[in-house]
């Protein structure tokens, strides 16, 4: 899935998703006390509504933005390493919600179980005042254990749907998510293996590596040159080799032969004009279409000295994705599945 966003405005889905989070579940808490309300009047009626607005308001602010921020940060890092399809990030944008309400809705059903009678005031074991306690201050710890259940669960039906009909609700739980997958920290780290023969391509890999660095031979002293080249931007008069440090150099291919077979095949054709080695790919999906390459390799990308090859590299990117995945074209993904066998 993709969204457009512009990551200098992506400060404003921190501060609208985590608020509309926050206002719904503080008036889902103080729902509950409704029907309690209604049976109260004069002084204690003021005092228990001022209090269980401060509570609604206090508790819901903490545990919100808790559960707001423990699932953004876990979603967004699996988001990095492989993005979650829309339904997914749907779901997942409810979760802080339904943590939240499951919690509150664990507390108020267990209130039933209560003894009032044994129900008092909390008061620190280190303070000094031993004075009873006023007994309007019972009264309101007394009336603070008889939340309704049935109208909590009224309220966070209504708050839910009130929540599914706000597009932007989504919308910024998803900017949330990507901005922070975005984030050099959040880039994938651990290869993973995809195909059934990686262990055959990537010895073909280390042979391609070791090619370049060969001992001169005793006989004619030579000066020792490593060159590793990682990708081609080749036909349509891209005829380019990507080397070490993001050096661009001209290449041709006789006519029979191509980067496809060059060194038995270790560079992947991956999108029109763009062919990838094989052990700088950390990642394939054929389903989503999509490959992500390594660190290293991406380096690489960024320093390649032609505008022209570079822009044209870059054209291939996931939009709204971190800078390491790249789109792999429609009819090549079939040819790439049917190369590894993939299910």
């Amino acid at each position: 899935m993709t969204n457009h966003y512009k990551p200098e405005q992506a400060w404003k889905s921190f501060i609208f998703y985590p608020s509309a989070t926050f206002v719904i579940t503080a008036a889902c808490s103080f729902c509950a006390y409704i029907p309690l309300l209604h049976t109260l009047s004069g002084d204690l009626y003021d005092q228990f509504l001022a209090d269980r607005i401060q509570w609604a308001l206090l508790l819901s602010i903490v545990f919100s933005s808790f559960f707001t921020l423990c699932i953004t940060l876990i979603i967004s890092r699996s988001h990095s390493r492989r993005p979650l399809t829309k339904i997914t990030l749907f779901f997942w944008s409810f979760v802080p919600y339904f943590l939240y309400t499951a919690f509150f809705g664990y507390l108020f059903h267990r209130q039933k179980s209560i003894d009032l009678d044994k129900v008092v005031p909390y008061r620190s074991p280190y303070s000094i005042d031993k004075e009873p306690f006023p007994a309007i201050e019972i009264e309101l710890t007394k009336l603070s254990y008889q939340g309704d259940l049935s109208y909590y669960l009224y309220a966070i039906s209504i708050g839910f749907f009130i929540l599914a009909l706000y597009k932007g609700y989504r919308k910024h739980f998803l900017t949330m998510v990507q901005y922070i997958a975005d984030r050099p920290s959040s880039y994938p780290q651990e290869t993973t293996a995809v195909v059934d023969n990686s262990e055959e391509l990537l010895h073909k890999a280390e042979k391609l590596a070791n090619t370049f660095s060969k001992p001169p031979s005793e006989d004619t002293p030579k000066a020792k040159v490593d060159i590793e080249m990682y990708a081609f931007i080749y036909g349509k008069g891209f005829d380019y080799v990507i080397i070490d440090h993001g050096f661009t150099v001209p290449m041709v291919f006789d006519d029979e032969e191509g980067p496809e077979n060059f060194y038995d095949g270790i560079f992947l054709h991956i999108n029109d004009l763009l062919y990838i080695r094989y052990d700088h790919i950390m990642l394939i999906d054929v389903k989503k279409k999509i490959i992500i390459i390594s660190p290293l390799l991406q380096k690489v990308f960024d320093q390649i000295n032609k505008e022209s090859v570079k822009k044209k590299l870059f054209s291939y990117r996931v939009p709204g994705q971190p800078k390491g995945y790249y789109t792999i074209a429609p009819h090549l993904a079939l040819k790439l599945k049917k190369k590894f066998n993939m299910e």
